[in-house]
Order: structure tokens, then sequence, then C-alpha cells
């Protein structure tokens, strides 16, 4: 017997992916050009932005992969043969998409014309989501040159028993098709482009849209009720102007909740007590909490047997000992309560946009396990002072060994990134500092990078481009909250930790 096992990802050790990498000129060029040819090729027809599949060469020349397909599509046959109701769904959402016309029927005289469009034919399988209470309905047409290539296989009649010959049909995608590597570049840039046309017209309510778009999913906020619907209603009106339907809303406000329902938006009602979700995480709309959702990853772990090749397939580490044994039992033991974890979505609730000051409070930590940082919220509301942890990142340490300073200015690198990020993201006027307990890297930090071999000086020059040297400061080894994500906490006392949430007092 053959046991898999699962290398380790080079890049998620490497410490050199830790180095100043900015995107080669060449990559950036590339870039441009593909928005510019995105913008060049974009249609608006029958109600519908119709675009062309980017490519990375003008002429491709892909092989007949026809045989391949039929394999495939055998294949599933013979599953829909064990489970009939299967194949009775997955029909029906065939159907669908035919009568909707996101699907269309290659027809036979087609097949024997001397077609110049390139051909492909993708393999397809049922993904059940139990937990998706409507269909994912396409909206983005495609151009016709390019249909050819999302050719697919069907069957509509599985084959009897006694005779195994099967009617094959060839359908293709009228529309842009989900999990092609393109799909989410392909829908926000679609979205862009047409927001864009609404910036005069709704100059909020566009750039909100603009930078609250998470692939098919839009976060709207504001301070009051009425603000907030009236930039609902805004959003649905410029979307719909590309036969775009926002669906499934929620709000944490029932009073929002009750005006959008009387407005006939189709809200997002629970089903069978499934909790709300929003970008994969559960958001408790009555407490408006965010906590991880953990059952799938729990049946995944209580599904498996104990055994050595099941820790072997999951970590790649080549050896199981006991020690090791012991640790992804007390690991998959913790996983049940990891839903117990509940984040606020909302800093301060009732925070009304004054307060005296604020500052963005970073902390960088390291261990010979792992290195990273937390940053949290510090304002001061009529002189009383209130934190709030806002995010954090960690990574494993290099299974290269390392000296512990630089494990520590590893630290220093992910926290400046971090803050570069959030000050980028929450566009705060807010004052900045950065801590950490290693004397060694607040020198370095604070000096000139010449001074240092290689490795230091790379990483204090993006550090001292990240942030101002100024604003790195010491702190005591025991007042560092970054130290629990380089040492390990247990669920159950992470919950509770005051430290980690609010910060050293």
């Amino acid at each position: 017997m053959k046991v898999k096992t699962i290398k380790p990802t080079p890049k998620f050790w490497d410490h050199e992916t830790m180095v100043i990498k900015d995107d080669p000129v060449d990559k950036k060029l590339y870039d441009k050009q593909m928005l510019e040819q995105f913008d060049e090729s974009i249609k608006f027809r029958d109600g519908r932005y119709e675009i062309k599949l980017p490519r990375k060469f003008d002429n491709i020349d892909l092989p007949n992969n026809y045989d391949v397909a039929k394999r495939r599509i055998e294949y599933l046959v013979r599953r829909f043969r064990k489970n009939p109701s299967l194949f009775k769904d997955y029909k029906a959402v065939i159907n669908e998409y035919l009568t909707l016309g996101i699907v269309e029927i290659v027809e036979p005289q087609e097949l024997n014309s001397s077609n110049e469009n390139v051909t492909y034919y993708l393999p397809h399988h049922p993904v059940i989501r139990k937990d998706k209470q409507t269909t994912n309905l396409r909206v983005i047409s495609l151009s016709e040159n390019d249909r050819d290539l999302t050719r697919f296989l069907w069957v509509d009649q599985l084959p009897n028993d006694q005779d195994n010959s099967m009617k094959l049909e060839i359908l293709r995608m009228t529309r842009v098709l989900f999990g092609v590597t393109s799909s989410p570049f392909l829908l926000g840039a679609v979205i862009r482009h047409h927001v864009r046309k609404f910036e005069i017209q709704y100059p909020e309510t566009s750039s909100m849209i603009s930078t609250s778009m998470y692939v098919d999913d839009l976060l709207l906020r504001s301070l009051t009720v009425e603000n907030t619907l009236n930039v609902a209603k805004e959003s649905s009106d410029i979307f719909l102007k590309a036969n775009m339907l926002l669906r499934k809303w929620q709000s944490n406000s029932p009073e929002l909740r009750e005006h959008l329902r009387s407005l006939k938006f189709d809200i997002c009602e629970r089903v069978n007590a499934n909790p709300f979700k929003i970008l994969g995480l559960i958001w408790d709309i009555d407490h408006d909490l965010l906590r991880i959702d953990n059952q799938n990853l729990c049946e995944f772990v209580n599904c498996q047997e104990k055994t050595k090749r099941t820790i072997i397939q999951a970590t790649g580490i080549k050896k199981v000992t006991r020690g090791l044994r012991k640790k992804w039992d007390n690991w998959c033991e913790q996983l049940q309560y990891l839903n117990t974890i509940k984040v606020p979505r909302c800093y301060f609730h009732d925070f009304q946009g004054n307060y005296d000051s604020i500052e963005i409070h970073c902390f960088c930590d390291a261990s010979e396990k792992a290195f990273g940082s937390v940053i949290f919220l510090r304002f001061t509301i009529d002189e009383k002072v209130r934190t709030a942890f806002l995010t954090s990142k960690s990574r494993l340490a290099p299974i290269k060994r390392m000296t512990l300073p630089r494990l520590e200015l590893m630290g220093a690198v992910v926290g400046a990134r971090l803050i570069n990020r959030v000050l980028s993201v929450l566009k705060l006027d807010a004052q900045t500092y950065l801590w950490t307990d290693s004397n060694i890297v607040l020198h370095w930090v604070k000096s000139s990078f010449c001074t240092w071999k290689p490795f230091v000086s790379n990483r204090i020059v993006e550090i001292q481009n990240l942030t101002n040297p100024k604003d790195w400061r010491h702190c005591r080894g025991r007042d560092n909250p970054a130290d629990r994500l380089t040492r390990g906490i247990t669920i159950k006392d992470l919950e509770n930790d005051e430290l980690w949430w609010f910060g050293p007092s």
C-alpha cells in the first residue's frame, strides 16, 4: 500500500517570501494592457454586458480534449445510475439553464461546419451546498466567439441496464461561468465599469460600492437608518440598470429590515435555523457578532480515522511521533470550541463619529515556532479611553532554523505591512505606534539599513518605507499581546483573554 503525502508548499515555509518583492515592470504593464483590452471589448447589449475571456496570447492552440471529456461524462453517468436522485437534481439545473438561455445546444450542422473558433470541452461535476438558499444566476454574457471554449457534454436520459450506449449532447455556456480563474476579475471589472457611470448621479453610493464589493457580496454601511436605506435604494437602482438584482438583503438593524421589507427588497430569511453568512463567517444579526463556521471542519475531522496516515496527509510531516500524535488529538479536540469565539462586527456600536483622539497600536513578536503581529484601535471619547481588537496576522517560522532576532525582525515586517494595509482601508487620521519586545529589532529599525547584511538590510528597507522609525517603541514581553500568536493558546483561554481582545492597559 502506498501512502500519498502532501508536501509542504514552499512559499508557506520559505522565509524569502518575506523579502520585498514588488511586481515586476513587465507584469504591471501586462495588467494595464489587460484592463485596456477589457475596456475596449466590453459591450452592453439587450440589457446586459457582454465580454470576452481574457487571453495570455492572441493565438492559442488547444488540444482536442473531446475523448477526455467523454470519459468524464461516462464516469458521471455511472454515479447517476447509482444515485438517480442526484441525476434528477442535476438535470433540473441543466434544464433551468437551457430555459434561461444560460446554456445553449450546439447544433449538429454547426459541428460539421468549418468553425474557426477555438474549441474546448469543460469537465463538470455536482457541487452540493445545503447552506445555499438560492441558485447563482449568471448575468454577464459571453462573446459568441468565446462560447466554444466552454463546451461540455451532457446526457438527457440515462442508458438502461441492457444498453450502455449513451446519446451525448454538446452544450456550451452563453454567460460567464463560475470556477474559471478569470471569473472573479471579470465580475469585478464589469461592476467597476458599470458603477463609474453613476459617479455623478450617486457619488457616495458609487464610491461605497467600488470599495465594498467582495466578488458578489456587497457590504453597505452608514451611521443612520435613513442614510443606509438611501444607499440601499441607490445601490439597487445602479445594479438593476445592468440587469443585476441585489438579493438576500440583511441588516443588524430591525428597523432597517422592516423598511427594506416594506419596499419589497429580497430579504434573506432564516431557513431551518441556519445562521446567516457574511463572507464565509457566521453573522449573529441580533447581537451584531461574527464567529467562525466550524461545522464542515469538525465533520471532516470526525469522519476521518485517527491513524498515522490521516495525520501525514493533513500535516505533510513524514514521521508521526507519540508527541505529535498527542498534539494532533488536542488540536482536533479544540476545533469544536472554535465557534465560541465571537468578535463584534462594529468596533464601537455607540460610536457616532466624534472622538477626542484616535490611535492605532501594532504589536509584533516571534518565537521559534511562529512570528506575527496584532493591531488595536484606541479611542478617547469624552476623556474615556476605549480599545478594540482590529486584526492580526501570523506565519509559521521557516523550516530552516533561524536566530530569534531575525524571526523578531520578520514579525516586524508583518506588522509594518499589516498596519500599512489597515491605514489604507480605514483612512483614519490616526497616530500610529508599533511595539516590539526585542531591543535588537528596535535598534535595527531605527538605524541605517546600509550598516547591516542583506537579510537584515532588505527588511529594514521595507519597514522604513512602510512606517516611520520614530513610531517604533519597546514593550515588555508580558505586555505584548502578539505573544499569543507566536506561542499558542487554547481556544478556551483565548475566549476570555483580556490582553488579546483589548491590548495592554
